[in-house]
């Protein structure tokens, strides 16, 4: 998990570049585009 506009961005790239190479599939997802389900009693 790496936060937009931060140092970590371009470390991430470059692993990213890495593995493409190695021939592993990834993919880039936004936090809020996952499903995560709210706490009990909270609407």
């Amino acid at each position: 998990m790496v936060a937009r506009d931060t140092n970590d961005q371009e470390l991430a790239a470059r692993r990213q570049r890495f593995l493409a190479e190695q021939g592993y599939a990834y993919r880039i997802v936004d936090a809020h585009d996952l499903a995560w389900p709210e706490p009990d009693g909270v609407a």
